[in-house]
């Protein structure tokens, strides 16, 4: 169980932090002009071990990098220059390159859109695969899952306000809920304020988790498309996998994008972690949406990861989409998944000064 503590617990060194409750000093928002408590689900200190109090700390260290509206815009900045260099790039490239409409990459959600929008030169939208009720699901607690990590990552923590969740209940309010629920045929994307990953991988292998720092130049934003999949964790009859539920919320992610005019976008295996769906079934009705729908599209990628345990859903994934007229399957190789040794570092250095 996590333990709250005083805040020399959780950063070791005594320093004040700002945004987080339950700690005995939280005197410096005022004065250093952070504005992380005013967003998100509200923040502790913990006193956490291995790979949840990891995670927590690369959590405490994003939201300081990106803490003031200062330093968040000059991210939006280097990652607006950085599409516009790739934008150039990527019209020299297409001169001699087909590039797919449809592709389906083993890797984690940043490092192929991070691939693809080089490549591309277009911003992609991403699905999060949300939590429909707590906003970020468990990213305060150190949680591994896709919407977490994205969390961990990224600025979207400070897209979370009052006008879509209560932090007091520490609730969506019921209209947003049913917004990522797609009741009405939509689900949410937030095309007007593109979302900035400042942060590389979790590499699982490595002693501290990776989350390598992007260096300036390859700092990048994509749409967040924000949508929840049916939670089958339960068990019981009242939690069976439902086609025409599945369907239905993977058709108002697709009618979602088109009606906002994007043409990229990075999806993945929609609630085929945590929230136990069957990743054969989820891929049959992808392929079923997809299928009338795939010319409003200019590149439709599906990043899909394995975490090194349970099953590995990029085999039905790539088997059953691989259907499709002119589907690539795995094209962007080692670069979708690269190996800690080569770029990491590198990015680690730069941060720290040594390069």
């Amino acid at each position: 169980m996590m333990a709250l503590c005083g805040l020399a617990g959780f950063l070791g060194n005594g320093r004040k932090r700002n945004g987080y409750d339950d700690c005995e000093d939280d005197q410096g928002s005022e004065q250093d002009g952070s504005d992380v408590k005013n967003f998100g689900r509200r923040l502790h200190c913990h006193r956490c071990k291995g790979s949840v109090g990891r995670r927590m700390a690369v959590l405490d260290e994003t939201l300081r990098e990106l803490g003031t509206p200062e330093a968040r815009k000059r991210f939006r900045t280097l990652a607006q220059d950085n599409l516009a260099r790739w934008a150039t790039e990527a019209q020299v490239k297409r001169v001699v390159v087909d590039l797919p409409r449809l592709r389906v990459e083993r890797g984690d959600w940043g490092v192929v859109t991070h691939q693809l929008t080089k490549l591309y030169g277009k911003p992609f939208a991403v699905l999060n695969m949300a939590n429909a009720y707590v906003a970020g699901g468990g990213y305060t607690e150190g949680m591994p899952a896709q919407e977490e990590n994205m969390f961990r990552r990224t600025d979207c923590h400070f897209s979370i306000d009052s006008s879509c969740f209560d932090q007091s209940c520490d609730r969506y309010l019921p209209d947003h809920t049913d917004l990522l629920n797609a009741r009405h045929g939509r689900v949410m994307l937030d095309a007007a304020s593109p979302r900035v990953c400042v942060r590389g991988p979790e590499e699982r292998e490595a002693d501290d988790l990776g989350y390598a720092w992007l260096v300036d130049s390859e700092v990048f934003c994509f749409f967040e498309l924000r949508a929840a999949a049916v939670d089958l964790r339960g068990g019981g009859s009242g939690f069976r996998f439902e086609d025409r539920e599945c369907f239905r919320r993977i058709e108002a992610q697709l009618d979602t994008l088109i009606a906002g005019e994007v043409r990229h976008c990075v999806l993945s295996a929609f609630g085929c972690g945590a929230f136990m769906n069957p990743p054969q079934k989820v891929a049959e009705c992808y392929r079923r949406a997809l299928a009338p729908r795939l010319e409003n599209f200019d590149c439709v990628a599906f990043a899909i990861f394995h975490p090194g345990y349970g099953p590995d859903n990029f085999v039905p994934f790539s088997s059953v989409l691989g259907q499709l007229d002119g589907a690539a399957v795995d094209s962007l190789g080692d670069a979708a998944h690269p190996p800690a040794s080569a770029a990491a570092p590198a990015w680690r250095r730069f941060r720290n000064g040594e390069l």
